[in-house]
């Protein structure tokens, strides 16, 4: 997620912070839905991959909204504890976009 909300706020992609906060859960909700990205967290030393939680992905947002909206002032919740990656069928999409620009 610091990823995330990083890129949020160097491109400008709303002007608040429940804007910000929308467009990030939107953002995701889309991609998980589509099939893109999973959720979870990185286990032991490794960043290397994404052990996605095993929640719905209605469960997997309600615990995003919780930590990253819920407890937006304390960004040690969520920021590095919140872990998106590329499905195998996002690798192909974002591939095939890199190539069209």
């Amino acid at each position: 997620m610091a990823h995330v909300t990083s890129v949020m706020r160097r491109e400008q992609l709303a002007d608040t912070v429940a804007g910000q906060q929308d467009v990030v859960l939107r953002t995701i909700r889309s991609l998980l839905d589509d099939g893109l990205m999973k959720i979870g967290e990185i286990l032991g030393a490794s960043d290397e991959r994404v052990v996605p939680w095993n929640l719905s992905i209605d469960a997997a947002m309600d615990h995003v909204y919780d930590l990253f909206v819920g407890h937006y002032d304390e960004p040690t919740l969520w920021d590095l504890t919140i872990w998106l990656e590329l499905t195998p069928e996002g690798e192909r999409l974002a591939k095939s976009l890199r190539q069209g620009e």
